[in-house]
């Protein structure tokens, strides 16, 4: 239950989370780069229309987008939209910005897996860094950027941590 923190009543009942998704700017490019990592695309679709124009505010749009499921989780969808019309727009990407939002994975490998990414010119923000206190202590974390907007978080538990017990 969401509350509204105005009237202390709940707002709605979420049933479950459905999907995240990035504006990227070249959906196929995108869409081999998760296959890569294991994705699996689900479904995609070119769409257009004055619905879509009306639920995104942008006069003539039109876009292309896919829905991928991501390693050991099938009931959760990665979107993937590129915008034909209006064009999209590049934007400073650092996880402090407000609205920005990221990916998380979890390794058995955070060095391993920033040695493989590094290959494909997917850099870290900084060093993989080991939590040495508190809710996360044991965990090592990273951030990467593809440099196409999006954020991606690594983390390694001390122990594995199966996603029904997060």
């Amino acid at each position: 239950t969401v509350l509204d923190p105005w009237l202390g009543g709940p707002v709605m009942n979420a049933m479950s989370l459905h999907h995240t998704s990035f504006t990227v700017a070249d959906l196929d490019e995108s869409v081999a780069w998760y296959e890569g990592i294991g994705c699996t695309v689900e479904a995609s679709h070119l769409i257009e229309g004055a619905w879509l124009d009306r639920l995104t505010g942008l006069s003539g749009c039109k876009m292309k987008l896919a829905f991928l499921s991501t390693p050991g989780v099938r009931d959760v969808l990665l979107e993937l939209i590129e915008y034909l019309a209006p064009s999209a727009r590049a934007s400073a990407v650092a996880p402090n910005i407000v609205g920005s939002g990221h990916i998380a994975f979890q390794v058995d490998d955070v060095e391993g897996a920033v040695a493989k990414f590094a290959t494909h010119g997917v850099n870290p923000l900084a060093s993989p860094v080991f939590i040495e206190e508190g809710p996360f202590s044991g965990n090592t974390v990273v951030y990467l950027s593809r440099g196409r907007g999006e954020l991606i978080e690594l983390t390694q538990p001390e122990h594995f941590v199966p996603n029904d017990h997060v």
